[in-house]
């Protein structure tokens, strides 16, 4: 995994840990890239199993995910 996605995926995490969830606007803010970038790190992380992804939802860590964020 790149530096970059382990970025996203910190991100996510912290975003989770504060509000249960993370939109993609709100990891964009937080890493101040745009939203376009910010979907395509969550497909990748999603392909890797370690976020779980519905459009248009939350973006939700699983079990792998959480245990590579911390």
């Amino acid at each position: 995994m790149t530096k970059s996605l382990e970025d996203y995926l910190e991100a996510i995490h912290r975003q989770a840990q504060a509000t249960g969830g993370a939109r993609v606007v709100d990891i964009a803010h937080a890493l101040g890239v745009k939203m376009p970038s910010v979907n395509n790190a969550v497909r990748e992380l999603a392909a890797l199993g370690l976020i779980a992804h519905t459009p248009y939802q939350q973006l939700h860590l699983t079990a792998e995910g959480e245990r590579v964020a911390a």
